[in-house]
């Protein structure tokens, strides 16, 4: 990817990161999002998130170290780099039995199941306007993170944990 379209994707995915992550620890300081014991869910999603696109990239044949040294940027800067780093490279290991799913993202699919029911009845109660399901905003930042750590769109790997995601999707939304 030519290096100002990288920097362009890089940005709007930084931003929306951003906003997904605001509208998440919103709906946990309002008590909407609950996680049986710590740490939150807007504390671990970024992190596993990276952890399992950088397995996928793994198993797609890159270096999985280099393609987080490229997306690590857009979760943290600063002192607590190191920290953060080991801890996605230890919850990498998880990913790379081909079973294992993202537990946040199943926490998202179990949210969208109340939230959406009803025509998003919760949202309109809320008085705000409903996002859609937050596990497709999910799905485009792994999306994103893939394209940012070199990957190709069209990528089996990518295309087949996309389908595996969106089954579980399916499967709350019934």
């Amino acid at each position: 990817m030519e290096r100002e379209a990288y920097l362009q994707l890089m940005r709007r995915t930084d931003a929306a990161a951003a906003g997904f992550l605001a509208l998440i620890t919103r709906l946990e300081r309002d008590g909407h999002i609950k996680t049986a014991k710590a740490p939150a869910l807007s504390a671990v999603l970024l992190p596993e998130l990276m952890a399992y696109s950088c397995a996928l990239q793994r198993r797609q044949g890159r270096v999985a170290e280099e393609v987080l040294d490229l997306i690590l940027p857009l979760l943290v800067a600063g002192e607590s780099t190191e920290q953060i780093r080991g801890g996605i490279l230890r919850r990498m290991e998880d990913f790379d039995k081909e079973e294992s799913l993202p537990g946040a993202y199943l926490g998202l699919c179990r949210f969208d199941a109340m939230a959406q029911a009803y025509q998003g009845a919760f949202y309109s109660r809320m008085r705000t306007d409903n996002p859609g399901c937050l596990t497709e905003h999910y799905l485009a930042l792994l999306e994103a993170l893939w394209r940012l750590g070199g990957g190709s769109i069209k990528e089996e790997i990518l295309l087949d944990a996309e389908e595996e995601l969106r089954s579980k999707q399916k499967e709350s939304l019934l």
